[in-house]
């Protein structure tokens, strides 16, 4: 798969992600979910839980970030 069509197809997918999150958080479908949700304060096995989905997040962000660049480098390289 060429770098144009990789980059375009991760556009594609984050723009539908950004769609998915934008409903649930903001839509008007979710707002009874939202409201039940959120009145409660969060319990500590809650906030591990948040911790450790951050941690995996930062960590999948930053792999595909050192992917993006790998593909970058070895595209320059080979056009050189």
């Amino acid at each position: 798969m060429s770098l144009g069509r990789t980059l375009l197809r991760f556009l594609f997918l984050a723009a539908i992600g950004h769609q998915v999150t934008y409903t649930v958080v903001e839509g008007e479908i979710f707002e009874d979910v939202r409201k039940r949700v959120g009145a409660r304060p969060a319990s500590p096995a809650r906030k591990a839980a948040n911790l450790a989905g951050d941690a995996i997040l930062i960590a999948l962000g930053t792999r595909l970030w050192n992917e993006i660049l790998g593909w970058l480098r070895r595209d320059v390289a080979i056009r050189s």
